[in-house]
This record gives structure tokens, C-alpha cells and sequence, in this order.
């Protein structure tokens, strides 16, 4: 079982690049917004999330300084492929379940 780092910024770029990849490979809608969800979550990450059409809307909130810093994922077009999307869930959960870490994942 893997621990996490303190390093707030790793886990913020996995949630980036995983919200970035469900919405290159074709994942539903209301799938990208639930596994971005429940990764925060887990990450111990407070975010915000909102969910266009070829954008989603992060805002990580910093409760120290009490900050936010906003980010928008952008994907020019989504095409359906089952095998990266398999390939994505299971470093999904390879990561949510401490298999491996977020600077893991990222890569």
C-alpha cells in the first residue's frame, strides 16, 4: 500500500490529466464528472467541478490561504475508444486504491 505525498500539486495534475483523457476517449458525460468526483475525494482534493460540452472547470480550493486556482480542461473532439478508456479506468483504480501514486498515474 502506497501512502500519499503531501505534494498537493501531483495529486491536482493527475485529476487534470485524468478530466482531460475521459474527455479525449469518448467517456459519458455523466461518467467524467462521477470518477472526477469520487478521485477528488479520495485525493483529499476540495474542488469544484463543472461539466460542458468539450470543457470541464476545475477549481481546487486552498483552505489555508484561502484561495482558488481555476482551471479549464479543453478537448477539441471526443472519439470513442473502449481500449484507452479500459486503459484510463484501471489507472484510475490503480491509484484511488493506493496502487500506485498520483505522479504514477499522471505518467
Amino acid at each position: 500500500m502506497i501512502a500519499y505525498s503531501t505534494d498537493v500539486q501531483s495529486r491536482r495534475k493527475f485529476v487534470l490529466r485524468l478530466a482531460k483523457a475521459l474527455m479525449t476517449y469518448g467517456a459519458p458525460s455523466h461518467r467524467i464528472e462521477e470518477q472526477l468526483n469520487a478521485a477528488c475525494e479520495k485525493l483529499k482534493l476540495k474542488t469544484r467541478l463543472a461539466y460542458l460540452p468539450n470543457i470541464i472547470i476545475v477549481a481546487f480550493s486552498d483552505e489555508v490561504s484561502h484561495t482558488d486556482e481555476l482551471h479549464f480542461v479543453r478537448s477539441s473532439g471526443s472519439r470513442i475508444s473502449l481500449t484507452f478508456l479500459r486503459l484510463i479506468h484501471d489507472i484510475y483504480r490503480d491509484v484511488l486504491h493506493y496502487e500506485c501514486t498520483p505522479d504514477e498515474g499522471s505518467r
